[in-house]
């Protein structure tokens, strides 16, 4: 239990990261209607898809789609449509968001390829709520860290 929470964590700050990293760019208001980004959770034959959008200034919303299974035997081929369609819908997602990114690109080409102060930049609303991503200290450094902070309030 605690190693699938930890991966849906990992889950939704990856796509946290993506998410920031969509809405960095110039988008139109069409785009802006839904910036959700979706993400897939797998685990051998099991899976769930998972979401996360930017609601208000530094408020992430992440929520649980729906779980699908790859059957494992002739007999349970019953599942293989729900799944299929999960997997359609995250497809059609992408491409909705490839679509918005592709149509930004075509707009400054040359400025984006000679890195010039031209490139367009973000001007929706939505790029004043991007917050940083936080990961938690690795095990390592947690340890020095609290043997600093000991050391440092044992010398006084």
């Amino acid at each position: 239990m605690i190693k699938i929470l930890k991966d849906q964590s990992k889950s939704f700050r990856t796509n946290k990261c993506i998410l920031d990293k969509y809405l960095k760019n110039d988008l139109p208001g069409e785009a802006l209607e839904n910036t959700t980004i979706f993400g897939l959770q797998l685990a051998a034959l099991e899976g769930q898809l998972i979401g996360v959008d930017l609601l208000d200034e530094g408020l992430y919303f992440g929520f649980d789609g729906p779980a699908f299974e790859f059957p494992a035997q002739i007999c349970s081929i019953d599942v293989l449509r729900q799944t299929l369609e999960v997997l359609y819908y995250f497809k059609v997602q992408v491409i909705k968001k490839a679509k918005y990114l592709s149509q930004n690109s075509r707009k400054n080409t040359i400025a984006k390829l000679l890195h010039s102060g031209d490139i367009i930049k973000p001007n929706h609303f939505k790029i004043n709520y991007i917050r940083e991503t936080y990961f938690s200290p690795k095990k390592q450094s947690l340890a020095s860290e609290s043997s600093k902070l000991y050391i440092k309030f044992n010398d006084k």
